[in-house]
């Protein structure tokens, strides 16, 4: 799944702004799936702040919706687990902006219905 939105980081700056949540990659089946948020990778005009080893059921749907206000994004995290299920697997989700404006950048990443998973700060020269 992605998403494709343009958001307002300043009044005059839009950003543009993905979100996909896919599979794990390089997890070996019943492995350990630890799960953390990456510190941003700041590379070639693109930010990339990913959310790692989310077990859920197999048969689970993501979704992520980002707001901004000035220069700090939000990430809502959400999950549609279903109720049984005869698996678990690791899911990872990914913000990605593209050619984002010189400034520094705050993203808070809040999975509900917990709160807040954590934060991370970024500049762009």
């Amino acid at each position: 799944m992605s998403l494709l939105l343009t958001m307002l980081a300043c009044a005059a700056t839009p950003l543009n702004i993905s979100t996909e949540v896919t599979g794990c990659q390089a997890v070996e089946t019943g492995g350990d799936w630890t799960e953390s948020l990456s510190e941003p990778l700041v590379e070639d005009g693109q930010v990339q702040v990913v959310h790692n080893g989310i077990t859920r059921a197999c048969s689970s749907d993501g979704t992520l919706e980002v707001t901004s206000e000035g220069e700090t994004l939000t990430v809502t995290e959400s999950w549609s687990d279903a109720t049984t299920s005869d698996c678990t697997t690791c899911f990872m989700a990914t913000l990605t902006i593209s050619d984002p404006p010189a400034g520094s950048y705050i993203v808070s990443w809040v999975v509900e219905p917990d709160g807040v998973f954590g934060e991370r700060e970024f500049e762009v020269e």
